[in-house]
């Protein structure tokens, strides 16, 4: 059975497991970002409002929607984080997607 060979890594570095749970430390409780127990019910009402992914949609798919995505960013807009004008039931490839560009 061959051996695989050792991993170099910096002295000074982090581990990858290391810096993932500073940045989780970092980033704080979802209830400290926002998305305490108020957002987890507008979410669900949303969800239950809403059940297919509104990108797929407009694509022509029929996709369940697991994902709301504000359209305005709560940290830009904080009286839009409940307005259900202001977000999108998407489904989890279509709000990574969005996510990604940095909607």
């Amino acid at each position: 059975m061959p051996t695989r060979p050792p991993i170099h890594r910096n002295p000074w570095e982090k581990a990858p497991q290391e810096r993932a749970r500073a940045y989780e430390r970092e980033r704080g409780s979802s209830a400290s970002r926002g998305y305490g127990y108020d957002w987890r019910q507008f979410r669900e009402r949303i969800l239950a409002e809403r059940p297919l992914c509104q990108d797929c949609e407009q694509q022509g798919r029929l996709t369940a929607a697991s994902e709301v995505h504000h359209i305005a960013k709560p940290r830009a807009r904080p009286d839009l984080r409940l307005d259900p004008q202001n977000v999108a039931s998407l489904c989890v490839s279509c709000h990574s997607r969005r996510t990604g560009r940095g909607e």
